[in-house]
């Protein structure tokens, strides 16, 4: 097997033209997102375990990154057929995964190994340009902390024995929690009341 460390490091855009660094941080940035927003909603208390957050996390995966799709990023990034748990994204026409795993292991058999469909946009992505040597699927590999937030992210490629080649680790703006505005109470004046015949000497003076 080759060895990664012993090759050169490739960035994505040098593998494909169009692996662009802002498309692959928009994504990251879905990703995050949805980490965030997963993590804040979970309730342990209520017996919800490490699992069931990340089938939480998994589904509002699919579900941003679709909406995405067809919405701000629709220009460049596609999701392909809902088919069960199955999600396959295309940057640019070039197909992509995502799972939560760490850069330094191996990516589990079903991340590794790209169904007839990958194969087939991969097939297409690559039409005209220089064959790779070796036959190696894109993929984004993110990794939580304890409390479910997004650590780390990377895309990289991996092969079909889950090696990892050419990962870059996507570096995110952290995240700012909004503070909503609030208006000063308004403070009526006292009311002073004053004596009548007071008050009518005040509107009187000549009197």
């Amino acid at each position: 097997m080759t060895d990664p460390a012993a090759q050169t490091q490739r960035l994505p855009w040098e593998l494909h033209p169009a692996l662009e660094e802002a498309r692959l941080r928009a994504v990251a940035r879905v990703v995050r997102d949805v980490c965030h927003d997963s993590a804040a909603d979970h309730q342990p208390d209520k017996g919800e375990t490490v699992w069931s957050l990340g089938c939480v996390r998994y589904d509002r995966l699919r579900f941003s990154l679709r909406a995405a799709a067809e919405g701000e990023h629709q220009a460049w990034l596609e999701t392909g057929p809902n088919r069960g748990l199955y999600m396959l994204l295309k940057i640019g026409g070039v197909p992509v995964r995502i799972y939560h795993g760490e850069e330094d292991r191996a990516a589990p058999a079903r991340y590794a190994q790209p169904h007839v469909e990958e194969l087939q946009a991969m097939q297409l992505a690559l039409d005209g340009m220089e064959a790779p040597e070796e036959e190696r699927s894109f993929r984004f590999i993110y990794d939580i902390d304890g409390a479910g937030e997004l650590k780390e992210i990377w895309f990289a490629q991996v092969d079909e024995a889950g090696q990892v080649y050419n990962s870059w680790r996507i570096d995110l703006e952290p995240l700012t929690e909004v503070v909503p505005f609030k208006k000063a109470p308004v403070v009526p004046p006292a009311i002073v009341i004053k004596p009548r015949d007071e008050w009518k000497q005040q509107q009187n003076p000549g009197a």
